[in-house]
């Protein structure tokens, strides 16, 4: 299980990465020390509960948000997908050695293994559908379908 102080260091760096801010940025503009910031991120310590409320505010989420696991959405495991995907059509002799050895080295891609194996079975449905019907196009030739979930 999860510390919840990494869970909130999860969560803050990936909404500051969400909304392309610094921590400086956000130290400034909640009066927060940067050190004790660093402490929160680096999941050596917990902020207070308004300091929660006070981040949460600054994001533009709820406290739970922050204080939760984040599970990604569908079109964040649609673009790690999309990259082992292209990883396994990288691969030209000793296909499968040559694919587990590289996915294995990126841990992103691994954690989101982990996640898609918690997920409820109706939703593995979908990224299994996903995972099917992209190898299908690549191997028709046809243009990568996580163009089909780009906003525009």
């Amino acid at each position: 299980m999860i510390s919840n102080k990494k869970v909130m260091a999860q969560n803050i760096l990936y909404y500051m990465n969400d909304r392309n801010v610094t921590a400086a940025e956000i130290c400034k503009a909640l009066k927060i020390k940067q050190n004790t910031f660093s402490d929160w991120v680096n999941a050596k310590s917990y902020p207070r509960i308004d300091k929660i409320e006070m981040l949460a505010n600054y994001f533009n989420i709820s406290k739970a948000d922050l204080v939760e696991v984040r599970l990604p959405d569908a079109k964040e495991v649609i673009v790690r997908i999309d990259h082992a995907i292209d990883m396994l059509n990288a691969c030209e002799d000793d296909r499968d050695a040559e694919f587990f050895t590289k996915i294995s080295k990126d841990r992103t891609f691994m954690k989101y293994i982990g996640v898609l194996y918690s997920l409820k079975d109706e939703f593995k449905e979908q990224v299994y559908d996903y995972i099917e019907y992209t190898l299908n196009k690549e191997k028709n030739g046809e243009s990568k379908t996580s163009e089909l979930y780009e906003e525009g």
